[in-house]
């Protein structure tokens, strides 16, 4: 976010700090640095091959058309007699050709690649502005949440699902606030108490 927000000072800042106190952190609980940075590189080397491609891959050869919606959902055991017809793919694009086939992948792509040109289009409208900040958080939110989703369901998770659509609107919504005129807080409250005023002078005439 302060990469996007062109605080490099801060961003660099904050890379230098994060790996110092992780490093510590490890220290104080007796673990040793390189082997946990050893675990945390296998673990992510194995989801990439696993969890992000080869089961894409495998919900694309096995369910083209989809099964249904909540077929990949570990809610949906509680209404389904044999767990077996019940899947369990980790990465949302694989739960997402399970559920609705490829056509529902194409889909979230779309869903995906529009509001990511959407908050970086509206990182670009609001630079230089009181919204500059929020332009650049949300450009890294929509930027993030596609890698986020070759492990995950965030869009399936509350409140993630809601937070996803509440930033979208935002994104829509922030650049059109941005180029109004920037009013003053006492004005406005000045111009709602003479309405206030005249609505209670019409009601009494």
């Amino acid at each position: 976010m302060m990469v996007f927000d062109r605080v490099i000072a801060g961003a660099m800042t904050w890379v230098a700090i994060i790996p110092s106190l992780f490093v510590m952190v490890l220290g104080v609980a007796g673990l040793d640095p390189w082997i946990v940075a050893d675990q945390v590189r296998d673990l992510a080397a194995t989801n990439v091959k696993n969890a992000a491609l080869s089961s894409v891959w495998e919900a694309i050869r096995d369910y083209p058309l989809g099964l249904g919606t909540g077929m990949n959902t570990v809610a949906a055991r509680h209404v389904i007699t044999g767990d077996s017809s019940l899947l369990g793919f980790e990465s949302q694009y694989a739960k997402t050709v399970a559920e609705l086939g490829i056509l529902g992948l194409a889909t979230l792509l779309a869903v995906f690649t529009a509001l990511v040109i959407a908050a970086w289009n509206a990182r670009r409208d609001l630079r230089g502005t009181q919204w500059s900040s929020a332009g650049a958080a949300f450009a890294a939110y929509f930027t993030i949440l596609p890698f986020h989703a070759l492990k995950g369901w965030p869009l399936d998770w509350e409140p993630a699902n809601v937070y996803y659509w509440m930033f979208a609107a935002l994104v829509v919504t922030l650049p059109r606030l941005a180029a109004q005129p920037r009013a003053r807080p006492m004005a406005v409250l000045h111009e709602l108490w003479q309405q206030q005023r005249r609505a209670r002078r019409a009601h009494t005439a």
